[in-house]
């Protein structure tokens, strides 16, 4: 797979990435609707629940 710098390759990444139903299980916030980005310690986002 060839990496494409752009917004239909990524969304595509997204689609075929097995492990993203775990995304579900975690709060992550937003900022006017948009999921907010994390890099802060390695504990990263709060477990749902």
């Amino acid at each position: 797979m060839d990496f494409q710098n752009d917004l239909k390759y990524a969304q595509k990444l997204d689609k075929d990435d097995e492990l993203r139903e775990y995304r579900k299980q975690f709060f992550i916030p937003d900022n006017n609707g948009r999921p907010v980005s994390y890099f802060g310690n390695s504990l990263g986002f709060t477990a749902n629940g």
